[in-house]
């Protein structure tokens, strides 16, 4: 895992997830992103699905104009948002609510990743911030 931070984007497997997400039309390629995650991590969820999880329900709380803190780094989501002009259903909050809590789970290789680095806390507070966002 390359990561320079702890927000939604400040890894190269979400900020590649993001450039994808520049040619999906609606919400497909979100949805696909969290069921993905939440079908891999009935048993162990991997770095990977779990960094382009917590993406996806980024972008899912950011169509509620719950936005984090902008970046270099999420200006692209921030145009694609604005030109898709779509707000979530409450079945796709309610995925990306469940991938969040399974990113942060014991099943989860990022918590152990984080752990390891000893900015678990941090990585954890800035997850849950999304999750706040959605259930808002």
């Amino acid at each position: 895992m390359a990561a320079w931070g702890v927000k939604p984007f400040d890894n190269d497997g979400a900020s590649d997830w993001a450039y994808d997400l520049q040619g999906a039309y609606g919400l497909s390629f979100v949805e696909e992103t969290l069921d993905q995650a939440l079908e891999s991590g009935e048993e162990y969820l991997e770095a990977p699905e779990g960094e382009e999880a917590i993406a996806a329900a980024e972008v899912v709380a950011r169509m509620k104009r719950k936005w984090s803190k902008q970046h270099e780094y999420s200006s692209q989501i921030e145009a694609w948002i604005e030109s898709e002009k779509i707000v979530p259903t409450g079945a796709i909050l309610d995925k990306a609510v469940q991938a969040i809590d399974l990113v942060l789970s014991p099943k989860s290789e990022l918590v152990e990743i984080w752990r390891e680095t000893g900015e678990l806390t941090d990585w954890s507070q800035a997850v849950l911030e999304i999750k706040h966002h959605l259930l808002e």
